[in-house]
Order: C-alpha cells, then structure tokens, then sequence
C-alpha cells in the first residue's frame, strides 16, 4: 500500500510540474462590433453628430453641414490644419477603425461697390476678406455743380458715412452711395453807369438757369440795349426775360446807347 501511495504522489508531481513549465498562450481577445465616426466643426458651429460604424458595413458621411461667420464649408479633411484625406457629405468610409474629421472652410470674399448717385466716374469696387478691414479708395466721383461730401450707405443719404480712405470692415458685399453738395454761385446785375432796383448780390447752385428780370436799368441820355457778360459788351449778350445759366457766378453788365 505503502508503494502504491508513494507512486501516486511522484505522477502527481511530474504532472504539476509539466503543467507549470508550459507556455502561456495568450488569450485572443474579440474585435470590437462598432466604431466611430467623429466630426470637428474647426472653427465652426454645429458639426454633425458622431456615427457609429458596423465591422465591414460602409457608413455614410453625414450630409448636415457646420457654419462658420464669413467661410463656406468645402468639405471634410482627416488633418486638422489640411492635407489629409478628403471627405464629402454623402460619401462612404469603409474602414473598420475610428475615424475624426476637421472641417475644411473657403473664406467669402465680400464686394464694396460704389455708386455715383448722380455723378460720374465712380471708383472701381474693392474685394475685402470676411475678417479683413480695408481702406476704401480714395478716388472719388464727379458731378458738375456739385461737390463730393462723403459716401453712404444709403441712397437717400441717411445711412452711415464713409470717408475716402477710411477703413471699412463690414462683413457682407454693400453698395456705398456718393453724397453729394451743391456749389453755390453769386451773381449780380450791374447797372454800369445806370441805376437798377435789382443790384443786390444773389446765390444759385451752380448748374442752374436764372431767367433775366423783365425790368430794365436807367441811365440819363442813354437808351438801354442788352445785358452783357462783359462790362464793354465783348461777352455774350442777354435781353431781358431771357433764361441764363448759371455755372460759375459773375455779373451782367447793362449796355448803353449814348441818346444823340
């Protein structure tokens, strides 16, 4: 009995001692089911929410599309600062692995047009940035008569003023409008010699027609003839009631003829 017990217990001891020396094989560990899609609005607002990818099943990359102030989403990029691979709303990933996309923006170009409301020559438009303070030209319109004030941002003028050269930062393409002011011309009747009731000093906008008074200026032993735009009748002549244009002020000077 004795022998029997002693020959189980050394098959027992090789056997542990087999068991021990063997070598550990490591356990396989199951593949995921599932990953994620991921979207970064970079910059933006409203990126799409994640999706989740199936083992060998394409997911479709979500057509919403994130906004930035100023930009225009082009796309989906796998690097952060560009030069990865590219991915469109509506396409398919493949891979059975996570995958983080970075939205790729185009920034808006913005035009500034000027209208000359009146005048000619306006500036050429000016291209700006969405984020981009320009100075506006200092080029400026011409209109006969009047002279440039400003430009606005509305027709009427009673928007906000601009001045040639001024920064300008508005984030959207706007027509700028020129303002305009008359240029005021004097003008007077002389009598030349004679007395006129009207001889005060008068002011019109340049441009405008004046019509030449009816009356007529008096002077002893002379007969009235014409207004002239000279004081020895050189200029062009005007006979009362007839309409003169006004562009850069002066006088009319009356013309005589000596009574024989």
């Amino acid at each position: 009995m004795v022998k029997i017990r002693k020959k189980l217990f050394c098959l027992l001891l090789s056997f542990i001692t087999v068991f021990c020396f063997l070598p550990v094989l490591p356990i396989a560990q199951a593949a995921p089911a599932k990953w994620y899609v991921r979207y970064d609005a970079n910059g933006g607002t409203d990126a799409p929410k994640q999706q989740i990818k199936r083992k060998d099943a394409p997911v479709q990359i979500a057509s919403a599309r994130p906004v930035r102030e100023g930009y225009t989403f082009k796309c989906w990029d796998t690097e952060k600062n560009g030069g990865g691979t590219l991915y469109y709303p509506g396409s398919e990933y493949f891979e059975n692995q996570d995958l983080k996309l970075y939205a790729r923006w185009t920034p808006k170009t913005y035009f500034v047009v000027f209208y000359a409301n009146g005048g000619r020559k306006a500036p050429k438009r000016q291209v700006k940035g969405p984020n981009e303070r320009i100075a506006l030209t200092t080029d400026i319109p011409v209109r006969d008569g009047y002279t440039f004030v400003c430009w606005n941002t509305r027709i009427d003028g009673k928007g906000t003023d601009y001045l040639p050269g001024q920064p300008y930062g508005r984030r959207d393409s706007s027509i700028l409008y020129a303002r305009w002011k008359p240029i005021q011309v004097c003008y007077r009747f002389d009598p030349n010699g004679g007395t006129f009731s009207n001889t005060g000093e008068h002011t019109v906008k340049a441009g405008a027609t004046i019509r030449i008074p009816k009356a007529i200026p008096v002077r002893a032993g002379y007969t009235f003839t014409q207004w002239n735009t000279e004081r020895d009748g050189s200029g062009k002549a005007y006979l009362p009631g007839f309409y003169y244009p006004m562009e850069t002020g002066g006088s009319l000077y009356a013309q005589w003829k000596h009574n024989k």
